[in-house]
């Protein structure tokens, strides 16, 4: 920073600095239209000698030296703790994981069987950042865990200076710019994100984006402007979109209409004779920029278009986006002005009310703290642009309380209160399409940029000889001002999570993986179950175990079921329901006891068999640290019991060969599930007695597989078995009813229509059923204003 002479002995003279859209300052005739006598060919290296000098070297590794700093609680235990808590740390794990695996397979990038076999994930509506997994290939051979911190540390600095490029183009000053870079990269809402979503870490771009389109408003570039800059936008958008994902590219999207609103209002308004919104340019170069980025990126934006074009597709790409779950994931009105929820050193991992109200129920969500220091030097760079009557604060002034507007999501909310009063949010919202981004809180990463470049023209003017006589060509006097600036910030913004209670909260130990290790050396295609495996909501960390599967499924190379996903839809949670362990080892872990609760009476072991058989599960892996020891023991007996001894017995896992059993129960039962979703369970009083009954649902469906008794004779499998199927029932009235329905490939089937009373009764029919797996069967109850009118339990199959 030492060779910025025009910048410090200059900045007093920025009074007609861009963006301030003054005709004077520009030519009749933009540069990419002028033709040299003398046409030279580009010069790369002059050209990259812009961004690469001993300026931008010396940010950078101040940037990286202070990365190291706040996020120390990874980068101090860079190959054994991961960023974050729960189950998105080891969901990242697997994304860049994911990744290198697909491309080396050949498998599809956004279709993955790796986790929530057998059904599979559609990655389109995931967090998966492509771009970053590949940045992590080269580190991955240091193992998976010091791959994501390294990518962190390179994601961090990419975004302080993608706006250190920025702030350099408006204020011509290196030392503003390292200070808009430091105010983005380390913003408390950044940090936060940072540490819980790989997707967000890398925002560099969006500014670069900025940059490239303010150059084309004013024509700037020299020879080939527009190529270039066309070239700068598409590049942008590609890796604002790969390096994140969808939301960041319409967040980017927005961004650049609203830059074009205001340079247009303003253009209109002031009546400008030089065009800039209206130039012919302007439009050729963004045109050709969307040109570009699609070519560039049509590897991922035709999925993406394929994907939420079908029937279902924005829905699936909007799940839990609703004004409820909005709510929980946008910024309370206190959190500007309240320091980070992660902030080391003034500690809110107590949990003090006021920083529990302010933050409820998501923390990393409601982050929203601006900074002091920023702010002050905002309103200072608002100041002096007015006093010289420039008018450059309006733009940057639009962008901050436009996005930050939007994170306030549906209804402003102050301290642990939701007001009624709405927030632009709720128009965003009604746009289809665009309205997927179902938190809100983020939008505030884009706010920042608005305020940062303010902060730029801020403290550009402050350090100026002309308003501080002091700091005149005292250049030592420029780098304290820009020090103490700097500590103050990230004091006040990230703080340092220095205390083992604090980095507790943002970052959290790998368990031991040497099992799944293991498990990659063995050749042969099998599935894992790994328990627990379904949403703990008791635990402060509910989805713990659910990421570590994505985890064992990145380090074995094997398909589990079930994992996790920020998006998840009812068939993959059903392929986790249909595994009776799953609910029974859950309910254990939440004092429950082992037990499964369902309208079917049956072998709930059998049925756990197979269903693993049918999802050619071979390995049952048990994460012992979820249980107490007591539970512990007695689920390893149970399991003991039927597959035998473990054949992996660690610290952390214990793990079951379940081949030999699976198979074992295709011959000697009746196998039949209900979807426990369409079956609501009521505890009801008769005669004196208590029950738990069942409320089917419409429709009721339960899948029956009926036993083959003859393995060694395939034509059995295609014979018709006589079925006993048999129920209790009670009616809310007399004279309610129930109908079961057989679904077929070519249609319903009616099997049984029964009259039901307020006396609890057993009924039964047989029908021929086809041993295997046979066609679900529908309990269909009368209604009464919506509301089924018989309740069902025990229900039986047995040969007649």
């Amino acid at each position: 920073m030492e060779e910025q002479n025009e910048a410090i002995n200059g900045a007093g003279a920025q009074t007609q600095v861009h963006p301030d859209p003054k005709p004077q300052q520009h030519a009749a005739k933009p540069a990419y239209a002028q033709k040299p006598n003398n046409p030279k060919r580009f010069d790369y290296g002059k050209y990259a000698s812009k961004f690469v000098n001993k300026t931008t070297v010396s940010a950078l590794v101040l940037y990286a030296i202070i990365a190291l700093i706040v996020f120390n609680p990874v980068f101090s235990h860079i190959s054994t703790t991961v960023p974050g808590t729960g189950g998105d740390s080891f969901l990242n794990l697997w994304e860049i994981w994911w990744t290198g695996y697909a491309l080396s397979t050949h498998a599809s990038l956004y279709y993955t069987y790796s986790v929530f076999w057998p059904v599979g994930a559609n990655l389109i509506y995931q967090t998966i950042s492509p771009l970053t997994g590949i940045i992590s290939l080269p580190f991955q051979a240091f193992g998976l865990v010091t791959a994501y911190n390294i990518t962190l540390l390179i994601g961090i600095l990419i975004s302080a200076f993608g706006m250190f490029v920025l702030a350099k183009y408006i204020t011509k000053n290196a030392y503003a710019a390292f200070l808009a870079g430091l105010f983005y990269a380390f913003s408390a809402t950044h940090v936060a994100q940072s540490y819980s979503h790989m997707n967000w870490v890398d925002i560099g771009f969006i500014p670069v984006l900025l940059y490239f389109l303010l150059r084309s408003l004013y024509g700037e570039g020299g020879k080939h402007a527009i190529y270039k800059n066309a070239a700068g936008i598409g590049i942008s958008f590609v890796l604002i979109t790969f390096l994140g994902g969808y939301e960041k590219a319409i967040m980017s999207i927005m961004l650049s209409v609203l830059v074009v609103v205001v340079y247009l209002v303003y253009e209109l308004y002031y009546k400008q004779s030089k065009k800039f919104v209206l130039s012919k340019s302007l439009w050729i170069t963004i045109i050709l920029g969307m040109v570009i980025a699609f070519v560039l990126g049509s590897w991922g934006f035709i999925p993406l278009i394929h994907t939420l074009t079908q029937k279902g597709g924005i829905s699936s790409a909007q799940y839990l986006n609703n004004v409820t779950y909005n709510e929980g994931w946008s910024n309370n009105l206190l959190s500007f002005f309240v320091p980070s929820y992660y902030n080391g050193i003034f500690n809110p991992g107590a949990k003090t009310s006021y920083f529990a109200g302010t933050f409820q129920s998501d923390p990393t969500e409601k982050i929203g703290y601006i900074g002091y220091m920023p702010l002050l030097l905002a309103i200072a760079g608002i100041y002096y642009d007015i006093k010289a009557k420039r008018k450059r604060y309006l733009l940057w002034l639009s962008i901050a309380i436009f996005f930050g507007w939007l994170s306030l999501g549906p209804y402003v909310q102050i301290g642990s209160k939701i007001t009624s009063i709405p927030t632009i949010y709720i128009i965003y919202h009604a746009i289809h399409g665009l309205n997927v981004i179902r938190e809100p809180g983020r939008f505030l990463t884009v706010g920042t940029i608005g305020l940062d470049i303010l902060a730029a023209i801020g403290i550009t003017e402050i350090i100026s000889k002309d308003k501080l006589k002091i700091l005149r060509n005292k250049k030592y006097n420029i780098y304290a001002i820009i020090a103490i600036a700097a500590v103050l910030f990230i004091i006040g913004s990230s703080g340092i999570p220095h205390t083992s209670a604090t980095a507790s909260i943002v970052s959290t130990p790998v368990p031991s993986s040497s099992f799944y290790k293991e498990l990659s050396t063995v050749n042969t295609t099998f599935s894992v179950l790994q328990l627990p495996i379904l949403e703990d909501v008791n635990s402060s960390q509910p989805l713990l175990y659910e990421g570590l599967a994505n985890y064992g499924a990145a380090l074995s190379k094997k398909p589990f079921i079930g994992g996790y996903f920020g998006r998840e839809n009812t068939t993959q949670l059903l392929s986790l329901y249909n595994i009776p362990l799953t609910v029974e080892v859950q309910n254990l872990i939440d004092g429950n006891g082992f037990n499964y609760t369902s309208p079917v009476n049956e072998n709930y072991t059998n049925e756990s068999l197979f269903t693993m058989y049918s999802y050619n599960t071979e390995v049952l892996a048990i994460q012992k640290h979820a249980f107490s020891s007591s539970d512990l023991l007695g689920i390893e007996d149970y399991f003991s019991s039927i597959f035998g001894n473990p054949i992996y017995n660690g610290n952390n896992t214990m793990a079951f060969a379940t081949k030999s059993e699976e198979a074992s129960v295709l011959n000697n039962s009746y196998i039949s599930y209900p979807y426990l979703p369409d079956w609501t369970e009521y505890g009801i009083a008769y005669n004196g007695s208590d029950y738990n009954m069942f409320l089917p649902i419409y429709p009721g469906p339960i899948t029956v597989y009926a036993p083959i008794y003859n393995s060694t004779n395939t034509t059995k499998r295609n014979s018709v078995d006589n079925t006993t199927v048999s129920f209790y029932a009670i009616g809310a009235y007399n004279g309610s009813s129930v109908k079961v329905i057989e679904s077929t490939t070519s249609g319903y089937k009616d099997v049984a229509n029964f009259t039901i009373n307020k006396a609890m009764q057993r009924y039964s029919f047989n029908m021929d059923m086809v041993a295997g797996q046979a066609n679900p069967l529908l309990f269909i109850s009368s209604q009464s204003n919506n509301v089924s009118t018989v309740l069902i339990n025990d229900i039986k199959f047995s040969k007649a």
